[in-house]
């Protein structure tokens, strides 16, 4: 897969990729879902206009061929879309993958979870060939086991990301157990509850190749650099700052660009909650301080992880916005016929 292109204006990059977005958009599509596609494709070097019509003639296209029960007819499939552009893989290869990844797991006897399954296989696509590599899934599964070891009560189809990430690298599963674990019982030492957003945590700072003791120090430093900023720091938030840690730069240095920018996040209309504004936030001067470090070391995997989030974040979105609708048609029924 291609390297990313660091774009020397992300906020301003991911405003442009998000009008293009919008004017495409139909009543049926989500702006949630939008704005984490824009953040998810602002490493691309194509101009926003061919990004925003390559994105939904994709997305279309896995509608039209998905079932009527498939994740991939509601939001997520604009994400989805986007990864498989960035593989170059076709939205056939990858329905070819979803069926043959899903037959495996019966095989084998794991739990299985058609949104989390999906985010999954598109991680662990090989780019042209969208396909699974041999001997993937089983390190997938084995990645999965080890860590229900450590925290059986934590671990769920909702790990199936860090999973698939995990089985992607050469390194071996029990070494990488260990060291997610030394990181999640540092997180815990400082005073963080246990928790599932703190498990995701140590996957993602297993990524960063600073030393644990510099990766958990730098989580710390950011959590309470927010919090002294008078920005409210919730679990919910800890994926952002766990990404934060891969920057070479001062907490206040990256706390100032992330209040930078959410100030241009809380413009967009409609309006977003607290929560989005933050994350959007993070994904932009990511970037943007990104372009100011020596090395790039690490990116992949940090920018997997927020393709990863926003994924799932779009789908809660979309999920809530259906129930949100069904409950309005129910309360319209109701005066109709009384």
């Amino acid at each position: 897969m291609r390297a990313p292109t660091i774009p020397s204006q992300p906020l301003d990059r991911f405003h442009e990729i998000l009008r293009q977005l919008e004017t495409r958009r139909t009543w049926s599509v989500g702006h949630t879902a939008l704005r984490y596609l824009a953040q998810s494709m602002l490493t691309s070097d194509a101009r926003p206009y061919e990004l925003a019509d390559r994105v939904f003639s994709v997305a279309e296209t896995l509608k039209k061929t998905s079932s009527a029960f498939s994740q991939l007819r509601g939001d997520l499939r604009f994400l989805i879309a986007a990864q498989l552009l960035e593989r170059r893989v076709s939205a056939e290869r990858f329905h070819t993958a979803v069926s043959q990844f899903d037959q495996k797991l019966k095989q084998i006897g794991m739990r299985r979870s058609s949104l989390h399954q999906l985010m999954a296989i598109v991680l662990m696509l090989e780019p042209e060939t969208g396909q699974v590599a041999p001997g993937r899934v089983e390190r997938f599964h084995k990645a999965y086991e080890m860590m229900k070891r450590y925290h059986w009560w934590l671990t769920g189809p909702d790990d199936f990301a860090s999973c698939a990430l995990f089985a992607m690298r050469d390194e071996s599963i029990h070494d990488i157990g260990r060291r997610v674990e030394r990181l999640y019982t540092g997180l815990r030492e400082r005073g963080f509850a246990a928790s599932d957003p703190l498990q995701l945590v140590s996957h993602i700072l297993w990524f960063n190749p600073k030393s644990d003791a510099v990766a958990l120090s730098r989580f710390q430093g950011l959590h309470d650099g927010f919090k002294g900023a008078s920005i409210a720091m919730w679990t919910s938030d800890y994926d952002e700052l766990a990404t934060l840690t891969f920057l070479d730069h001062r907490p206040k240095a990256i706390i100032d660009t992330v209040v930078r920018h959410r100030e241009s996040m809380k413009a967009l209309r409609p309006r977003c909650d607290a929560s989005m504004t933050f994350s959007l936030a993070c994904g932009t001067a990511f970037l943007e301080l990104v372009a100011l470090d020596s090395s790039l070391k690490g990116i992949h995997d940090a920018r997997g992880m927020m393709h990863v989030h926003a994924a799932l974040a779009a789908q809660q979105a979309s999920s809530a916005a259906i129930m949100s609708a069904t409950m309005t048609a129910a309360v319209v029924a109701a005066n109709s016929s009384s």
